[in-house]
């Protein structure tokens, strides 16, 4: 698990001026973050996870091979950072996830007596409505 902590060491942070809440104030100050990590360059993956990784973000890496996300949530520049953080290693952390393949179930012999009779019952109410 790569904490934020680590994250931020590795991470280039940009700065403008947000679209989000704040009147006037909006027009004045860079509280948009934008965090830009480069997973080829990181220290924190093992080559497994590096490899994994840049398959799974294969169409949403930047054409440097960084990959970017950005936080205009709040009309705080510090929050906003934290966000950013807290989204990319949530992106990080969904994409090193393995995916446990879905194991086929079947209709227990139960159940399909089950239908069976009910199916059975209901052709009777019908056929007892006719002449």
């Amino acid at each position: 698990m790569i904490r934020p902590e680590d994250l931020e060491t590795e991470v280039v942070f940009s700065f403008s001026r947000s679209s989000g809440p704040g009147g006037q104030h909006v027009n004045k100050t860079e509280s948009k973050v934008q965090a830009k990590w480069k997973p080829a360059e990181s220290a924190l993956l093992n080559p497994d996870q590096l490899e994994l990784l840049l398959h799974t973000w294969k169409g949403k890496l930047l054409a440097d091979g960084s990959f970017m996300v950005d936080s205009e949530k709040t009309r705080s520049q510090w929050r906003n950072k934290k966000d950013a953080l807290a989204k990319l290693q949530a992106f990080i952390q969904t994409a090193l996830t393995p995916v446990v393949p879905r194991k086929p179930s079947r209709i227990s012999r139960a159940a399909k007596e089950k239908r069976r009779k009910e199916k059975e019952h209901r052709s009777e109410i019908k056929a007892g409505r006719r002449l």
